[in-house]
Order: structure tokens, then C-alpha cells, then sequence
């Protein structure tokens, strides 16, 4: 276990350096992706790892949803900051070497071994403590249990109750284009059946009244 470990923070490692040396002067995050994860708590899904402005993080996404109102992005699960990378004295020294005579300012990220061992081994950490959260549709390291919940019931409190999924009658928030109550668990598997059935074609039909639950008719956007 340790081997397969180790291999992969290695991998993960000179991802990073080389994404650095390629996007030095680009505001952007250098991420990995961890193609051999396919679920999480049984969720279809794609996990990366970055590197960004003086940070480590997690991120998951879904397998094929899309985030509605975010121009068809894929839906976040999760994304955390799981290590804040440690900048010495020789960072901005770095910096200023690298600004030197030139009118861009790059943001230079210093990537080092052991700081990448430690993320490595709390991401694994992480993904084995993550639940998935029906309720709406978020991956938890600390879900609040249906008891808890019940517990916060008073008449000062309002709790927002959502309504039952259709498929799997658990409590959601989440409703399609066309209003029907389904939760993100079953919008992934069903997703997942509609590819499979049609060779390939996602056609993500709603399991009430057939319509597509991710590229709306414009009727239904209304």
C-alpha cells in the first residue's frame, strides 16, 4: 500500500513542476486529475488535486452533470483547501528574479517534495472519510444525522424540509428544469443508464415526464 502511495505523490509531484514551468507567468492553478477514481461513496464522479496561490486543495466534481446557472460547468461536490503551502524568504526572492526586467508579474508557486507528501497523504485521508449528501447534493466529512436534524425542529426554528426524490423518495432540494423533485445521487445514476442505453448519447431524461434534465427545452426555462 505504501508503494502505490508513494508512486502517486510522486506522479502528483512532477505534475505540478511540470505544469509550473509551462504556466509561470499564468494566474492560473495547476491541477491534477486522479483518473483512476471513479466514485466516492458510490457517487460517479472526477477528483483533482491543485496547487494555487499559496495553497493545496481538493476538488470533485460530477461525473457528467452541470451546474445549473454556471454556463455548463460541471456540478462542485467538493472543494476544499486541504494545506496551505509554507512561502519562505526565498519566494519572493524567486519573485523578484523572475520580475526582473519584464513589464508581466508572474505568480510564482514554490511546489516542494515534502509539502506535496503531506497533502497526498491527507487527500487520502480525506476521500476515505467523505460522505455524500443527498439532502443537497454536497460530499461531507461530518454529515448531520437525521436525529440532529430532527433535534433542531422548534417553532422559532425553520428547517427547510425539501421534497421526496422521485426515484428513491429521499428527502432533496434539488429539482429538475421541468420542477420535479429528484436528487443529485439519482440524477448521476440515471445520467449514467441514459448513456449506456443509447450508445453513448447523454440524453438525461427526467424519469417523470421524459424531459431532458440538463439541456432544457426554452419552454421549460420559463
Amino acid at each position: 500500500m505504501a508503494t502505490r502511495i508513494n508512486t502517486l505523490t510522486e506522479y502528483v509531484y512532477k505534475t505540478f513542476i511540470e505544469q509550473e514551468v509551462k504556466e509561470i507567468t499564468i494566474n492560473g492553478d495547476n491541477e491534477v486529475i486522479l483518473d483512476r477514481i471513479k466514485s466516492i461513496d458510490k457517487l460517479p464522479c472526477k477528483v483533482f488535486v491543485g496547487v494555487g496561490w499559496r495553497v493545496y486543495y481538493l476538488k470533485i466534481k460530477s461525473e457528467d452533470l452541470i451546474e445549473p446557472d454556471t454556463d455548463f460547468k460541471d456540478k462542485l461536490y467538493y472543494n476544499n483547501v486541504i494545506l496551505p503551502y509554507d512561502a519562505t524568504k526565498n519566494y519572493h526572492d524567486e519573485m523578484d528574479k523572475k520580475e526582473a526586467g519584464s513589464s508581466e508579474k508572474c505568480r510564482l508557486k514554490i511546489i516542494k517534495k515534502e509539502d506535496v507528501d503531506k497533502f497526498m497523504d491527507l487527500v487520502i485521508n480525506t476521500l476515505k472519510e467523505l460522505k455524500f449528501n443527498t439532502f443537497n447534493g454536497i460530499l461531507l466529512k461530518n454529515d448531520i444525522s437525521q436525529d440532529m436534524f430532527d433535534c433542531l425542529k422548534c417553532p422559532t426554528i425553520e428547517i427547510e424540509e425539501g421534497e421526496e426524490c422521485c426515484v428513491c423518495y429521499e428527502r432533496t432540494l434539488n429539482k429538475t428544469w421541468c420542477k420535479h423533485s429528484i436528487c443529485f445521487r439519482c440524477m448521476e445514476n440515471i445520467s449514467t443508464y441514459y448513456q449506456e442505453e443509447h450508445d453513448g448519447l447523454i440524453t438525461k431524461d427526467c424519469p417523470i415526464c421524459r424531459k431532458n434534465i440538463i439541456f432544457p427545452d426554452n419552454d421549460d426555462e420559463d
